[in-house]
């Protein structure tokens, strides 16, 4: 199957206010929480319904949870996710190099950041 990403106008995005306990749960377990969706990620067995909702799952935390720190993790663990991709012989490579750019096309337009989004933009072209 053939996934595809639609554009995604700025004011289509609605940041929610930031709520004290979900900035603390966050905080307090982030890393374990990154931990298990990089890892479901990652599983073989993995059907596109799983891939779209833990990609759907990243976005609604950076809605969600309007902090720099949560945004920032989960942009690492994209890259985990694409080292990964590129350095195994795995037999979802293809979806896993899919659900990355799909998350930092999300994520530079969620950050409003102008010449990432530019850059993500070039790369994604140049690899059509």
């Amino acid at each position: 199957p053939t996934v595809t990403l639609g554009e995604l106008p700025e004011e289509n995005i609605f940041v929610g206010p930031q709520k004290k306990q979900d900035v603390l749960f966050f905080k307090r377990n982030g890393p374990e929480v990154y931990f298990h969706l990089y890892e479901s990620i990652l599983k073989e067995d993995n059907d596109l319904d799983n891939y779209t909702c833990t990609f759907r799952t990243a976005v609604l935390w950076c809605l969600e949870v309007p902090v720099d720190e949560v945004l920032i993790e989960l942009i690492h663990m994209a890259f985990g996710l694409q080292d990964e991709a590129c350095s195994s012989s795995r037999s979802n490579v293809n979806i896993l190099h899919s659900l990355v750019a799909a998350f930092l096309v999300f994520a530079s337009r969620y950050s409003r950041n102008e010449a990432l989004d530019q850059h993500i933009t070039n790369i994604i072209r140049k690899r059509q």
